[in-house]
């Protein structure tokens, strides 16, 4: 089984560890084009092909020693567990600012005490060499690390220098062994209102501490991606910051990944009333024409009174969500888990079926017979042949005589009939009116 060594590089705030992870991937990522964004909260991953020999570069939030709060001592945690299961520790230090400042050079030598006590090879990178002089440069012998790499951010790299130290701390050749390649049969987009459970529905999903998870909202603050291997399946699972509010760049971002995605999960809090708000975050997937499951968190935590409320709520006021599947589930604890997998795997096989031509015109026929259209300036509609498209949308092409004549409610009846007779009970259809000629 393929299994590259992992590097991992980390650092304090403004060290210049992100300047480097984003020059390796650049020279030396295994997909092409691959780009990640500064990693506020979550870390970020990356293969790398150097010579032949594959690595997994992962880049970390700042090293927070003494955590002040929830978030920090939680990142401290997830920080901390990459480094345990890390091959190298690429360790970056801001030189200049090391040398000039007393409390980071306090910081510097906390650090080092606390790597030395890690068994893994370290690579100890100075940033900013460019603003030292020799003699300064000598003062980080002091730290007593094996390994050092001077670097500037500002300057080209010597990517043979730096490919040389790697290559010579981790001499694992995996020459003959080829990564996997990920096929992406789904995409799923995790999303709802801030600390409703989406991030630790994820680590549950993934069986690791993959997106932070803390008591304190908006914890997540940009999209986290990993991979869901389940049944024949390759999932690109994408959790989602929380929503507060309907408008600003938080909401664009989600909308955007929603849009990319083939099935989305919105996840409430079972705990708290379905308010206006969260009832138009549940619809943001609609209006992405998405499939949807609603997932009802926490419900170890809520009496079955509110849950039922819950539902009902849901029912009664997204008229147009009836239906969308309502799982109830603890994410903390894996309860209700089963469920949510057997509905998914409802919609998976609802996605496959197809339907003859025979078939939908029995169905139309039958729909217009019991329910005529009716007239418009004279004239009635009329459907003369009807297409299929399977999917986790399911799209019907319905041959008219006028598309124009097609009321928006005789619209959703025939949505509303074809879902009941043809058994379509979890996912989306789509109405395309042609003229036939």
């Amino acid at each position: 089984m393929f299994r590259a060594p992992k590097i991992i590089i980390c650092g304090w705030q403004d060290s210049g560890k992100t300047t480097l992870y984003r020059k390796l991937v650049k020279e030396f990522s295994y997909q092409k084009g691959y780009s990640r964004t500064s990693p506020l909260v979550n870390y970020t991953e990356c293969l790398l092909k150097i010579k032949n020999n594959y690595y997994s570069l992962f880049d970390t939030p700042a090293l927070m020693l003494s955590p002040k709060n929830k978030i920090e001592r939680a990142l401290q945690i997830q920080n901390q567990e990459l480094i345990q299961k890390a091959d190298l520790i690429c360790w970056v230090i801001d030189a200049n600012q090391a040398i000039s400042q007393d409390i980071s050079w306090s910081l510097v030598q906390q650090l080092n005490k606390y790597f030395h006590s890690i068994l893994a090879p370290k690579l100890l990178i100075l940033n900013k060499v460019d603003l030292l002089a020799e003699h300064q440069l000598a003062f980080f012998a002091r730290l007593g690390q094996k390994n050092i790499y001077n670097f500037s951010a500002r300057q080209e790299i010597d990517w043979g220098e730096l490919v040389k130290k790697i290559t010579s701390i981790l001499p694992i050749k995996n020459d003959n062994e080829k990564p996997n390649e990920i096929i992406t049969k789904l995409k799923i987009t995790i999303f709802g209102p801030p600390n409703s459970g989406k991030s630790t529905l994820m680590n549950y999903l993934l069986k690791k501490n993959r997106s932070l998870v803390s008591p304190v909202a908006g914890t997540t603050q940009e999209p986290v991606k990993d991979y869901w291997k389940w049944r024949n399946y390759q999932l690109e699972v994408v959790d989602t910051a929380g929503i507060n509010k309907l408008a600003g760049r938080e909401t664009k971002i989600i909308q955007n990944v929603l849009w990319k995605c083939d099935l989305a999960w919105v996840i409430i809090d079972a705990t708290l009333p379905l308010t206006k708000q969260v009832a138009q975050i549940i619809h943001l997937a609609e209006q992405q024409h998405k499939p949807l499951i609603i997932i009802i968190n926490k419900c170890d935590l809520a009496p079955d009174s509110q849950k039922q409320e819950i539902r009902l709520q849901i029912k009664t006021k997204l008229k147009s969500l009836r239906f969308v599947p309502i799982i109830g589930i603890s994410a903390l604890h894996g309860q209700g888990f089963n469920s949510l997998l057997k509905t998914f795997t409802w919609m998976l096989e609802e996605s496959k079926k197809t339907f003859t031509k025979r078939q939908l015109f029995e169905v139309t026929t039958s729909l217009i017979k019991q329910n005529p259209p009716a007239f418009y300036q004279g004239k009635q509609l009329k459907i003369y042949f009807a297409k299929h498209q399977p999917g986790l949308i399911h799209y019907f092409i319905l041959f008219v005589n006028h598309p124009r004549l097609v009321h928006f409610s005789y619209q959703r009846y025939i949505t509303n009939y074809l879902r009941k007779h043809l058994e379509l009970n979890h996912l989306p259809l789509e109405l395309v009116f042609k003229k036939s000629v």
